[in-house]
């Protein structure tokens, strides 16, 4: 059946899932709308995405995390000499503190954005 079929044989489904449809934009659009966001560019944009709140926040975090995961595995491509050489120097607490602020640092930069 096609849709026209169903609009003019069986009115009543077709008005049930009419309205669901109705109902489910309405609740998608309604929590960008009552996301918090400041930014009204933002709510437009997301609305116009197709995507609820919900998931279009969820694909930032994994994205955020994901580019966290990145940022970690550059900076932990040191070579096994070089490790060896933090692990033996004197001031390696202090080297890891000053690398552990920058990457705080960064991460807080980000979650500015």
């Amino acid at each position: 059946m096609t849709t026209t079929e169903v609009e003019q044989n069986q009115q009543a489904l077709y008005n049930a899932i009419y309205n669901l449809g109705v109902t489910a934009e309405r609740k998608r659009v309604n929590s960008w709308l009552e996301s918090g966001l400041k930014n009204k560019w933002q709510v437009r944009d997301g609305i116009k995405s197709g995507k609820s709140f919900t998931e279009s926040h969820h694909e930032e975090i994994n994205n955020f995390y994901s580019m966290v995961d990145e940022k970690l595995d550059t900076n932990s491509s040191f070579t096994s000499v070089q490790q060896k050489n933090i692990v033996e120097n004197k001031e390696s607490d202090h080297y890891q503190k000053l690398e552990a602020k920058d990457f705080y640092d960064e991460v807080d930069s980000l979650l500015r954005k």
